[in-house]
């Protein structure tokens, strides 16, 4: 049986092992201090460090995390947003995910959210297949350019 529950600072390492995971996974390079400041940013806000969430196995390990976080558009729309969906593989295939998701959305219920929005690499792996069996369609594709900011910033 899985827990899921809100993310505790002792949970750090844990959990940072879980974005270093993801990261690989997304072919990026882990920013730790990056990641520290988003947990920051996330725990002194008083509705979405609710949002944080971590999945625990029968040993109270840290399985999985997903970050759930309402924002507010430009237009007024107040609109769920999931990121930082990570489980770990021994675990993947268990309903590990499926219990996170689910959190999160007990969550957005409770924050009065009308509409979630997520990322996914790839509508055939594993998390984008999850995705649409929580009822999540493609909407528009994300286009990337990676910039070398101090060059850009040399022209000027």
């Amino acid at each position: 049986m899985v827990e899921i529950r809100t993310y505790e600072p002792s949970d750090y390492e844990s959990v940072k092992k879980l974005m270093i995971e993801l990261t690989k996974h997304a072919n990026v390079q882990f920013d730790e201090n990056r990641f520290k400041r988003t947990l920051d940013r996330r725990s002194v806000d008083k509705y979405n460090r609710e949002g944080i969430l971590v999945a625990l196995d029968d040993n109270r390990n840290v399985i999985g995390m997903v970050m759930a976080e309402v924002l507010v558009s430009p237009s007024v729309v107040i609109y769920g947003y999931i990121s930082n969906f990570v489980v770990l593989p021994s675990y993947r295939g268990r309903g590990v995910g499926k219990a996170l998701i689910d959190k999160a959305f007990e969550f957005f219920a409770e924050m009065g959210v009308s509409r979630v929005e997520t990322n996914v690499r790839s509508l055939k792996d594993a998390e984008g297949r999850l995705f649409e069996k929580f009822g999540f369609e493609k909407k528009y594709i994300v286009m990337e350019k990676k910039v070398d900011m101090e060059k850009f910033l040399q022209k000027y």
